[in-house]
């Protein structure tokens, strides 16, 4: 195998990107929260008509989801775990890089009949190849386990209003969001279009004590 040092340098970089990539990629926590605020909580059963023209009264509240998430101490633990694995993977890939260098400084240092230059020469593309497999297989992990943790999590979210809304005699838990509409034309449609609640007493938000039950206060 005849193989060319530009090329290995070629070869080299692209292992130093795939580890740069993922030091600069952006990581669950505040993605995993706006994903699944965006899931509507579906209400409880609404109060039921008695005899005509008489309503139950119904006790209505409000969860700012971006809030309980934001705060919510499992979703910070999933988060460090998921930062952890990604720092390990970056790692990894970096101590292929370094090996890769050490590689090439040793196929220089070669005379160029010396049998083992091609050998050293495969054994860097070979890293290439072991770098860009360890990378894929790494985001693939982190991706699956981003949408599990993302479902577990609103599961834990579902039961806690389960539960206030038992304990409370509670008919109906909407969802609220009070950030400001961007001004992104790509999305500002359906940020508005996504709001549920526009108005709210203060008295009527139930976040906090959600809160409390997830993190068991």
């Amino acid at each position: 195998m005849s193989t060319n040092r530009p090329f290995l340098l070629g070869v080299i970089a692209a292992i130093a990107a795939l580890a740069l990539i993922m030091g600069i990629m952006q990581m669950p926590g505040k993605a995993i929260a706006e994903r699944a605020a965006a899931d509507p909580v579906p209400p409880e059963t609404p109060g039921h008509v008695d005899t005509p023209g008489h309503v139950d009264t119904m006790k209505i509240v409000v969860v700012n989801m971006n809030d309980v998430f934001d705060k919510m101490k499992e979703r910070i633990v999933r988060e460090d775990d998921l930062n952890r694995r990604r720092q390990e993977l970056q790692a990894e890939i970096q101590k292929m890089t370094a090996e890769a260098q050490t590689l090439l400084k040793a196929h220089d240092a070669m005379k160029p009949d010396d049998p083992k230059r091609n050998e050293t020469q495969e054994k860097i593309v070979q890293l290439q190849s072991d770098a860009e497999f360890a990378y894929k297989k790494g985001l693939a992990m982190l991706a699956k386990r981003e949408l599990s943790d993302r479902q577990e999590l609103y599961a834990m979210i579902r039961d806690a209003v389960d539960k206030y809304a038992a304990d409370n005699k509670i008919t109906l838990v909407l969802k609220m969001d009070d950030k400001r509409v961007t001004d992104s034309a790509d999305t500002q449609s359906m940020e508005i279009a996504q709001r549920g609640v526009l108005y709210r007493d203060p008295s009527l938000d139930a976040t906090a004590e959600i809160i409390k039950i997830l993190n068991k206060e």
